[in-house]
């Protein structure tokens, strides 16, 4: 049986994440990919500090954060259907 040491290397695993979030967001195209990508950046964000420093959030402290980020995500998303040339949630153009 063979086995992969990576060392420290395993422990940035999560900048996988980010870095596939980050190329979504930049060349992304199609319904919703914005919010994909805001979620694999936070995502691999919130596992690599919690990989890396053992800083795990607690709920009463990462709420504010999870209400932008949904805020983040619906902003983005409106403003890739107005680019794309599709109507908002009432219907307007």
């Amino acid at each position: 049986m063979v086995t992969l040491d990576l060392g420290p290397l395993w422990h940035v695993w999560p900048l996988l994440l980010v870095a596939l979030g980050v190329g979504e967001l930049v060349g992304g195209r199609g319904k919703g990919h914005a919010s994909r990508a805001l979620s694999l950046i936070v995502v691999g964000a919130v596992l690599l500090s919690v990989d890396l420093r053992g800083v795990v959030p607690r709920w009463r402290d990462a709420w504010p954060f999870a209400l932008v980020f949904v805020g983040c995500c619906l902003v983005l998303d409106a403003l890739a259907r107005r680019r794309s040339g599709g109507t908002d949630a009432g219907g307007a153009p």
